[in-house]
């Protein structure tokens, strides 16, 4: 699978783990894990200067990838205090 950059979205690969900083990391970008191993992603921590801020992530690599909250604030399948969800493949 091949992701294109556009003018406008960031696209953004990490091979290692990864504190998303909102003064660097613009609203919209694209994390991908292409030619990593295991990454965990840590969101900043939650407040309402961030509000309508968002990311996308996507998993290319036969490894774990785990996107980790800073604090308990986390929302997840059946869980309103979430500190992590994790993807996982092998192929």
């Amino acid at each position: 699978m091949s992701i294109k950059q556009d003018k406008f979205r960031k696209i953004s690969v990490k091979t290692a783990a990864y504190t998303l900083d909102t003064q660097v990391d613009e609203c919209g970008t694209l994390f991908t894990t292409r030619g990593a191993g295991a990454v965990t992603f840590t969101l900043p921590t939650p407040g309402s200067g961030l509000t309508g801020l968002w990311y996308q992530f996507h998993n290319i690599s036969a490894s774990a990838m785990t996107i980790a909250a800073a604090t308990d604030k986390m929302v997840a399948n059946n869980d309103l205090t979430a500190t992590s969800i994790a993807f996982s493949t092998t192929a």
